[in-house]
């Protein structure tokens, strides 16, 4: 039988998701839900499924084997535990919320009830991150250096700190777990964040729109990683990790592995690898097996609890600890 699936927002990443999953086999998307009906009724006509103005309606209505959370950052927790309280594996995109307490509080209820989870950090799956990983094994690695520079998102809370929480949390949140998968944990953050100029192009914005965060990893290992949003048409993004032997390059699709002796190792995308990360989770529900997902909830409050510990030290202009979450 097909799984079953419902959406809790219908938007540009939810769409995105809906058309990785109808490429897969032994799913079904039946239900859609967003705040704007319009939206949710467009999804329901085009994949045949029912739509919802009320995510609780939906819930209550439709037999689910899962369901894809792909709301606003600020818009988390009620939604997670409506579906904890239905015992319903959940897929929800990153990040997991803007604040720790409720990741925290959703983590621990996601935990005792013992759901399956999966989080939308799709780099991950691409196949220069799988390669990486293979290949730094047993590295000792020196530094990483990350970037996510280009443009300012268009979406109204986006550009509100108390919504999106700043680019760091909201976007550049795929590098720092990236570099968390890769190299290992951040114990300590230092980071300088400014407002340079899209405070006066985008109206109501209150985020930075640039900055830099150094790291500490628990290895002893140092990272960097820069953010920009204030860039037109150019555009800056991905991880390098250094070690004596080789160093990997990740840059979004591709990557390369490049020796100190020896040819350059490219490593191009692999067919499909846009859909890797939902169907690890319907994977996971079929098979019971939590372990095929390669970014859990769990893991996935490790990476917030980086971003907002950087967004703490660029306020107090001090070293700030990772808390052990």
């Amino acid at each position: 039988m097909a799984v079953k699936i419902g959406f809790i927002g219908s938007g540009g990443i939810a769409g995105h998701h809906m058309r990785q999953l109808d490429t897969q086999k032994g799913v079904r998307m039946v239900a859609f839900a967003d705040v704007d009906m319009a939206r949710a009724q467009a999804c329901a006509d085009h994949y045949k499924g029912r739509a919802y103005q009320d995510y609780r309606a939906m819930l209550d209505a439709e037999e689910l084997d899962g369901v894809f959370i792909c709301t606003p950052p600020h818009v988390h927790g009620d939604i997670e535990f409506a579906c904890i309280e239905r015992k319903l594996p959940m897929f929800i995109e990153k990040p997991i919320a803007n604040n720790l307490p409720t990741a925290k509080k959703i983590a621990r209820a996601v935990a005792e009830a013992g759901i399956i989870t999966a989080v939308g950090y799709h780099w991950r799956y691409i196949q220069a991150s799988v390669e990486a990983r293979k290949a730094l094994k047993g590295q000792t690695i020196c530094m990483a250096v990350g970037s996510w520079c280009g443009g300012f998102p268009g979406v109204p809370w986006w550009r509100r700190k108390d919504q999106g929480g700043g680019q760091n949390i909201e976007q550049t949140t795929h590098i720092f777990d990236l570099l968390r998968y890769l190299c290992g944990e951040v114990t300590h953050v230092q980071a300088i964040y400014a407002r340079r100029i899209m405070h006066t192009r985008m109206k109501g914005s209150t985020v930075e729109d640039v900055g830099t965060t150094n790291l500490k990893l628990a290895s002893g290992a140092i990272a960097s990683i820069t953010n920009c949003c204030c860039a037109r048409n150019w555009g800056m993004v991905g991880l390098k990790v250094i070690t004596h032997d080789l160093v990997c390059e990740i840059d979004g699709s591709d990557g390369a592995i490049i020796p100190a002796e020896g040819a350059r190792r490219q490593i191009p995308a692999a067919e499909g690898q846009a859909a890797r990360v939902s169907a690890a989770f319907i994977n996971a529900i079929k098979r019971g097996n939590p372990a095929l997902v390669a970014s859990d909830y769990a893991d996935a409050l490790k990476t917030l609890a980086v971003t907002i510990a950087a967004a703490q030290a660029a306020e107090s202009k001090e070293l700030v600890r990772v808390p052990r979450v």
